[in-house]
This record gives structure tokens, sequence and C-alpha cells, in this order.
């Protein structure tokens, strides 16, 4: 089997949020912050879902040309989990998550960043 490494498909980043304070069981609120981010990092929004759970919490996704920003929260441990996916074009990372972290009260920040895709298999895997 060869292997080759290539340009990645696709950038990844991941951040969890400790200590937030906001209300992170405003899914109004949320939604605003997601799409502000998607705006700060130059992207293309297409559709926006956010979901509110019963007691607390809320899930949501904006959906961008470039691919996606999701969201989940957990209130009660005052946490955030964000990430932001874009395909081909890179977009402003940096800015989406200083206004993450500013809107959500917090400067306890873990991320992670990911290259997708850069690994590619020339032949087909096959499947039993």
């Amino acid at each position: 089997m060869s292997d080759n490494f290539s340009t990645p498909i696709g950038q990844h980043v991941l951040l969890d949020l400790y200590q937030c304070n906001e209300d992170l069981s405003n899914t109004s609120l949320i939604q605003e912050i997601m799409v502000e981010a998607a705006n700060q990092a130059g992207a293309t929004i297409v559709d926006e879902r956010f979901h509110t759970f019963s007691p607390q919490g809320v899930s949501g996704m904006v959906i961008i040309k470039e691919s996606h920003l999701s969201i989940h929260t957990w209130p009660e441990h005052c946490f955030a989990s964000v990430d932001i996916y874009t395909c081909g074009e890179v977009l402003n990372f940096e800015k989406a998550i200083a206004w993450l972290k500013k809107s959500l009260g917090t400067d306890n920040c873990v991320q992670k960043h990911f290259e997708r895709g850069n690994y590619i298999i020339n032949e087909r895997i096959k499947t039993l």
C-alpha cells in the first residue's frame, strides 16, 4: 500500500471553554455568539440550527459555506465545547476564538488544532 502526505483538505479547531460567565442555557444568546464567531472568522453563513435541552444546555451549529461551527454547553459546569471546521479555505480562527472567549466571559480555554485529510491512501481499502 502506498501512502502520501498531501496538503490538508481541512482545518479543525476544537475548544474547551471552562469557567464561562455567560448564561449557557440562553439559546438565543449562544446562537448570536456563534453567528458572530462565524462572521469574525470571515465565513459565509448558510444556515443555523440550535436546540435547548431540558433542564439546561444548548447544542447548535452554524453551517457555513466552508463547513461548520458547533457548540455544546453544560451550564451546570460553566463549560462549553466548540469546534470550528473549514474545508479548503482557511478561516481566521484567531479572531473567532478571541470573540468566543470574550463573549462567553472566559480566558480559560484549551485549544487543539488538527489538519484533516492530509494523509491520503492511494489504494482502495478492501471491505470484508
